[in-house]
């Protein structure tokens, strides 16, 4: 009788511990899934960013080496004509627009690179497109940027470089300010890039018809932050970009090489990117 009593007893305490266990289970499982899906997005964001510095690298060479031999013999051809006796008199004005051009991909290219302008790191990198912009004359640009930034893979970089370019252009291009100010600074965790003008401005809940946001967006969530962007028609425009910094030390460890099928988009002949190992080659 007492051990039935004690069964009897005993029996809830099992069934809580048993509702515990499943309980702690459910939750460990969980979290498991979630730091998978985490890491699994990490891993899509780097194979994104090296995809674009794979194919920036690419579309340089592609301009410098092909388009850059033939345009070569082709102006070679037109200043020979122009150079010839009964050559019409516009021939010379097309030899000096072509080359006007040629050095305009030139510069293009160079600009595809970038990696030329990181050489000596990424502060450098942005005071020379600063400096690049003042000597334009077309706005006064204050810049303001810390001594030291903490630790960013080349990639991230490429991409910070890159969203400053971008953000200056579209305020050349748009803003028609006066005044800009650039601020490059470290927040905790976080990288912050401000761009902000006084100029025309523009309606945020009217998209905007170009690229530029659109891919600072784009490259600021594939580095683990976000860009937003405050202006009123007629007041200005503040671009504000977050990149988290943590992220970034993770990827200075040695990733396992990626598989994919080949050829890779943009042509057979390429070799694929660093990290990545081809498993099949599929033609076509």
């Amino acid at each position: 009788m007492l051990q039935l009593l004690c069964i009897f007893m005993l029996a809830p305490v099992a069934v809580l511990m048993v509702l515990l266990r499943n309980d702690r289970d459910k939750r460990r499982h969980a979290h498991e899934r979630q730091r998978l899906h985490e890491l699994l997005q990490m891993e899509r964001s780097q194979a994104l960013l090296e995809a674009e510095v794979y194919a920036r690298q690419q579309l340089a060479a592609d301009l410098h080496d092909e388009l850059g031999l033939h345009f070569t013999l082709l102006m070679a051809a037109l200043s020979k004509a122009a150079n010839e006796s009964g050559a019409p008199p516009d021939l010379q004005g097309i030899v000096s627009q072509g080359q006007c051009f040629y050095k305009r991909m030139r510069e293009l290219v160079h600009r595809i690179r970038q990696y030329d302008r990181l050489q000596d790191g990424l502060l450098p990198a942005v005071h020379s497109v600063a400096n690049d912009v003042k000597n334009m004359g077309r706005f006064a640009l204050h810049v303001e940027c810390p001594d030291t930034l903490p630790p960013l893979h080349a990639d991230h970089c490429l991409f910070i470089l890159c969203m400053v370019q971008e953000g200056l252009n579209n305020v050349i291009k748009h803003a028609h300010a006066r005044r800009v100010e650039l601020k490059l600074s470290a927040e905790g965790a976080a990288l912050v890039l401000l761009i902000a003008d006084d100029g025309r401005g523009f309606d945020t809940t009217i998209a905007p018809n170009g690229h530029g946001l659109r891919n600072m967006q784009l490259r600021a969530r594939l580095l683990g932050g976000n860009a937003a962007v405050q202006s009123t028609p007629g007041g200005g425009t503040t671009l504000r970009i977050i990149i988290l910094t943590n992220t970034t030390n993770e990827r200075k460890q040695p990733t396992p090489a990626r598989h994919l099928r080949w050829p890779y988009p943009g042509g057979a002949g390429r070799q694929p990117p660093p990290g990545y190992r081809i498993v099949e080659n599929v033609s076509g």
